[in-house]
Protein backbone atom coordinates (compact mmCIF):
# COMPACT_ATOMS: atom_id res chain seq x y z
CA UNK A 1 0.00 0.00 0.00
CA UNK A 2 1.46 3.53 -1.09
CA UNK A 3 2.03 5.91 1.59
CA UNK A 4 -0.97 8.99 1.37
CA UNK A 5 1.08 12.01 1.99
CA UNK A 6 -0.12 14.78 4.15
CA UNK A 7 0.40 18.04 2.78
CA UNK A 8 -1.08 21.41 4.10
CA UNK A 9 -1.79 24.78 1.67
CA UNK A 10 -1.84 27.99 3.65
CA UNK A 11 -2.96 30.88 1.37
CA UNK A 12 -5.45 30.54 -1.27
CA UNK A 13 -4.39 33.62 -3.32
CA UNK A 14 -3.21 32.92 -6.88
CA UNK A 15 0.08 31.33 -5.60
CA UNK A 16 -1.75 28.93 -3.24
CA UNK A 17 -4.24 28.10 -5.94
CA UNK A 18 -1.38 27.47 -7.97
CA UNK A 19 -0.25 25.12 -5.57
CA UNK A 20 -3.52 23.50 -5.52
CA UNK A 21 -3.66 23.01 -9.29
CA UNK A 22 0.01 21.31 -9.28
CA UNK A 23 -0.67 19.01 -6.51
CA UNK A 24 -4.01 17.84 -8.07
CA UNK A 25 -1.99 16.96 -11.05
CA UNK A 26 0.56 14.68 -8.81
CA UNK A 27 0.10 10.42 -9.34
CA UNK A 28 1.26 10.34 -5.72
CA UNK A 29 -1.43 9.85 -2.98
CA UNK A 30 -2.64 12.60 -0.57
CA UNK A 31 -4.25 14.23 1.89
CA UNK A 32 -4.57 18.08 1.13
CA UNK A 33 -5.39 20.35 3.94
CA UNK A 34 -6.07 24.03 3.04
CA UNK A 35 -7.00 27.11 4.86
CA UNK A 36 -6.92 30.92 4.09
CA UNK A 37 -8.12 33.61 6.54
CA UNK A 38 -10.45 34.80 4.20
CA UNK A 39 -13.95 33.15 4.53
CA UNK A 40 -14.41 33.28 0.83
CA UNK A 41 -11.18 32.34 -0.33
CA UNK A 42 -11.62 29.40 1.86
CA UNK A 43 -15.31 28.92 0.44
CA UNK A 44 -13.45 27.24 -2.93
CA UNK A 45 -14.54 23.87 -3.49
CA UNK A 46 -12.03 21.09 -4.54
CA UNK A 47 -13.02 18.06 -5.82
CA UNK A 48 -11.23 14.57 -4.35
CA UNK A 49 -9.61 12.37 -7.30
CA UNK A 50 -8.28 8.83 -7.08
CA UNK A 51 -5.38 9.96 -5.23
CA UNK A 52 -6.43 13.43 -3.65
CA UNK A 53 -8.42 14.14 -0.87
CA UNK A 54 -9.02 17.75 0.18
CA UNK A 55 -10.32 19.16 3.67
CA UNK A 56 -11.15 22.35 4.77
CA UNK A 57 -9.07 23.69 7.68
CA UNK A 58 -11.46 26.20 9.30
CA UNK A 59 -9.81 26.81 12.77
CA UNK A 60 -5.41 27.30 12.31
CA UNK A 61 -4.96 27.35 15.33
CA UNK A 62 -7.25 24.09 16.82
CA UNK A 63 -5.83 22.08 13.74
CA UNK A 64 -3.26 19.34 15.21
CA UNK A 65 -2.02 16.51 12.29
CA UNK A 66 0.72 15.63 11.58
CA UNK A 67 1.98 17.14 8.24
CA UNK A 68 4.80 15.82 5.86
CA UNK A 69 4.90 18.95 3.43
CA UNK A 70 3.53 22.89 4.48
CA UNK A 71 3.10 25.18 1.72
CA UNK A 72 2.40 29.01 3.11
CA UNK A 73 1.55 31.17 -0.05
CA UNK A 74 0.67 33.56 2.52
CA UNK A 75 1.27 38.02 2.40
CA UNK A 76 4.39 38.49 4.94
CA UNK A 77 2.27 39.92 7.71
CA UNK A 78 2.01 37.81 10.66
CA UNK A 79 4.26 34.80 9.25
CA UNK A 80 6.13 34.44 11.92
CA UNK A 81 3.35 33.67 14.45
CA UNK A 82 1.51 31.34 11.95
CA UNK A 83 5.09 29.13 11.66
CA UNK A 84 4.91 28.87 15.43
CA UNK A 85 1.37 27.98 15.72
CA UNK A 86 2.36 24.88 12.79
CA UNK A 87 5.02 23.73 14.53
CA UNK A 88 2.79 21.73 16.51
CA UNK A 89 2.18 19.73 13.62
CA UNK A 90 5.63 18.01 13.43
CA UNK A 91 6.18 19.33 10.05
CA UNK A 92 8.93 17.71 8.31
CA UNK A 93 8.98 19.62 5.05
CA UNK A 94 8.48 23.63 4.43
CA UNK A 95 8.16 25.47 1.37
CA UNK A 96 7.57 29.42 2.42
CA UNK A 97 6.91 31.39 -1.23
CA UNK A 98 8.75 34.44 0.78
CA UNK A 99 11.37 34.06 3.69
CA UNK A 100 10.80 37.20 5.02
CA UNK A 101 8.02 38.99 7.55
CA UNK A 102 7.70 42.93 8.50
CA UNK A 103 10.91 43.25 10.02
CA UNK A 104 13.89 41.47 10.02
CA UNK A 105 14.15 40.15 13.80
CA UNK A 106 11.23 38.49 12.99
CA UNK A 107 12.83 37.36 9.45
CA UNK A 108 15.68 36.04 11.55
CA UNK A 109 13.30 34.30 14.23
CA UNK A 110 11.74 32.51 11.19
CA UNK A 111 15.17 31.96 10.51
CA UNK A 112 16.27 30.38 13.39
CA UNK A 113 13.14 28.45 13.77
CA UNK A 114 13.42 26.36 10.18
CA UNK A 115 16.84 25.98 10.32
CA UNK A 116 16.28 22.39 11.71
CA UNK A 117 13.33 21.88 8.95
CA UNK A 118 13.96 20.95 5.30
CA UNK A 119 12.72 24.41 3.99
Amino acid sequence: MKKKYKIFVVGLGSLGLNYMRAIAKLSLKAQVFYFDKNKSALNQKFSNSKNIDYFKVKNIINFNKKIDLVIIATTAKGRLKLIETLLKNKCKYWILEKMIEQNISATNKIKKILSKYKC
